[in-house]
């Protein structure tokens, strides 16, 4: 349904539930709410990308791809490596594959690693960064700043990842990206949001 369908039915579902009328909801406010839900959902979802087929196709529409070439030299955590920092555009929710091109390889694949395993393993001739092998230091938090440690200067980095769910505009008759299979599920958990905000400011004034 289009963005304007979806708010229809939000305030379809809101008179069901308030027949006398009580709880108005002006249009930002419902932007709002279904803004929450969409992406609420699409986080949820993304917990089972690598498990479900069905989850993957709705939300291939969010799937994207980017190349970066430029970056940025590091000395924090270098131990000989060569670090660079890749900066991703801010749309970037999360990233799913990742390989880089350097200067001694064609594409090569990017391992995961959190701090701890970086103190650990830095200096093993077996874990530690090589060639055919670059390390993207995970140091948590979303950061949109990804540290690559390779032993050789990195050329490229080639992400696909699934992107930021827009704001909803219920004045529009375009449809969400995500999957249409979906959109119906979004609507529901966001009259669930109205009617517990609503309720909880009843409360407070009562």
């Amino acid at each position: 349904m289009t963005q304007r369908e979806m708010n229809e039915s939000f305030l379809a579902q809101i008179h069901n539930f308030d027949v006398d009328s009580e709880y108005q909801f002006q249009t930002h406010e419902v932007n709002i709410f279904l803004t929450k839900a969409y992406r609420e959902v699409v986080n949820e979802l993304y917990k089972e990308f690598e498990k479900s087929e069905r989850i993957r196709k709705v939300l291939n529409p969010l799937v994207k791809s980017a190349q970066i070439g430029s970056f940025t030299t590091s000395t924090t955590y270098s131990n000989a490596y060569t670090v660079n920092l890749a900066s991703l555009d801010p749309e970037v929710l999360y990233v799913l594959t990742e390989e880089v091109t350097t200067t001694a390889a064609t594409k090569i694949p990017v391992k995961v690693v959190t701090l701890d395993s970086y103190t650990a393993n830095k200096d093993n001739p077996f874990k530690k960064p090589y060639k055919e092998l670059v390390w993207r230091l995970d140091i948590g938090g979303g950061s949109l700043t990804h540290y690559l440690i390779s032993t050789y200067t990195p050329t490229s980095y080639y992400i696909t990842y699934l992107q930021q769910p827009e704001e909803v505009d219920v004045t529009s008759t375009v449809s969400l990206k995500i999957n249409k299979d979906v959109h119906k599920d979004i609507v529901d958990r966001a009259v669930q949001h109205a009617l517990l905000a609503k309720q909880t400011n009843k409360n407070l004034k009562s």
